[in-house]
């Protein structure tokens, strides 16, 4: 466990933001990052990681898994979409700000520890506790997201897409040359076992295709 902290509240209590390191035993290959409740009230990707991290506790894989289950403690302890103590969208702040709000400045821990030191991003999203989502975003690697196997893919409009994903994670890591995907998958008032579990495929599918693993794709 990586522990890299952002603030004490007046009470005392210390935020940090966590971070899960699994080194793969087979060799070499490429680090993803996989992260998710950049919004609190969407846990289904903070399942789908600790499901990832169970399924490979044994490392055998090649390359090295960064995952970031939540990225907004605050936000994820208030089942919250924005920070509750600065009423900010932590997904639209990024690469953060040691200066500004607190959420700028958790945006720029998880910029410096996590979105800068990966080879390629899994960002996860999903509905929050209202709609249920199943889709995933056509960015600078259409491989790997088509890889995935979501049965809707969104490629945004490219004459607004800059706005569009303007201070969000993949904002930085496509500045950087990293291959993005961000999933949009679960959410809502009902049993997010199955979504958990597709997402549990498409995560193995890409590690698939980036020859982490040997198992064909699904």
């Amino acid at each position: 466990m990586l522990r890299f902290p952002v603030a004490t509240m007046a009470s005392g209590a210390e935020i940090a933001v966590i971070l899960h390191e699994l080194k793969g035993k087979k060799g070499d290959g490429p680090t993803v990052g996989i992260c998710a409740a950049i919004h609190g009230n969407e846990p289904t990707g903070t399942e789908i990681i600790l499901d990832i991290a169970r399924l490979f506790k044994e490392c055998d894989f090649r390359g090295r898994l960064l995952l970031l289950p939540v990225a907004n403690p605050l936000a994820f302890e208030a089942n919250s979409r924005n920070t509750p103590l600065d009423d900010v969208n932590m997904n639209r702040v990024f690469p953060g700000n040691p200066g500004g709000w607190f959420t700028d400045h958790l945006a720029q821990v998880v910029t410096d520890e996590f979105l800068t030191k990966i080879d390629v991003l899994i960002d996860l999203h999903a509905g929050g506790e209202h709609p249920t989502v199943d889709y995933v975003y056509i960015r600078n690697a259409e491989n790997l997201s088509r890889g995935f196997g979501s049965p809707m893919l969104y490629r945004a409009d490219p004459s607004k897409s800059g706005t569009i994903f303007a201070g969000t994670s993949v904002d930085v890591t496509e500045g950087r040359g990293v291959p993005s995907v961000t999933v949009e998958l679960g959410g809502g008032v009902i049993d997010q076992a199955p979504y958990t579990e597709r997402g549990i495929v498409g995560i193995k599918n890409i590690m698939s295709l980036l020859e982490m693993i040997d198992d064909a794709p699904v």
